[in-house]
């Protein structure tokens, strides 16, 4: 029971992401800088996380809607960049992927993933390095590193991340399955 209720605000936080990128896809608050949203999104975040689920539950549920919200509308401009074809392409493809993986990690018989964790980090940290170069520096051979290592970093995260999740589902006496549900949220955008 747990873990459906963290999947299935999970499942809530995706459909709240797309239901406000496509009321904010073609407002102008879609084409604003993207630095003016990281505040708000942080914010709701860290309220998200500050509030307690069974004595705040309003005001933990108002921040997560409003970090949904905040996703969906620095998403827009990417997704009025891309495409549609494009966009139903990834949708798709991440759906299978994050599917498969978890499905992988929660029959898994042992805990190895839970293990990941400080390579991922590390892992994460190169990323956001070759990211950063790429921006100043722009290359293919560092776009591809970017992408694809990306993708195979992002899957060690969902591996580990749904691994976390049915180990914290079954070790923490309360239970606070928004909280739960936002490493795994973040792994699908």
């Amino acid at each position: 029971n747990r873990v459906q209720s963290a999947l299935a605000y999970f499942g809530g936080g995706i459909a709240l992401t797309g239901l406000s990128i496509s009321l904010f896809r073609y407002t102008a608050l879609a084409y604003a800088n993207p630095l003016l949203l990281l505040i708000p999104t942080i914010g709701s975040l860290i309220g998200t996380m500050y509030f307690n689920y069974h004595t705040q539950s309003p005001l933990k549920h108002l921040c997560w809607g409003a970090f949904c919200g905040f996703e969906g509308l620095a998403l827009a401009p990417l997704i009025n960049m891309a495409g549609m074809p494009i966009v139903f392409n990834a949708l798709a493809a991440t759906g299978t992927m994050m599917g498969l993986l978890a499905a992988y990690a929660y029959n898994s018989p042992t805990n190895n993933f839970l293990s990941w964790q400080g390579g991922l980090t590390m892992g994460l940290c190169g990323l956001i390095g070759v990211s950063l170069v790429n921006m100043f520096w722009p290359s293919p051979l560092l776009t591809s590193l970017s992408l694809y290592g990306g993708l195979l970093l992002f899957g060690g995260f969902v591996l580990y991340d749904t691994q976390k999740l049915v180990h914290n589902a079954t070790h923490r006496p309360v239970w606070d399955p928004i909280n739960e549900s936002i490493s795994i949220y973040l792994d699908a955008i």
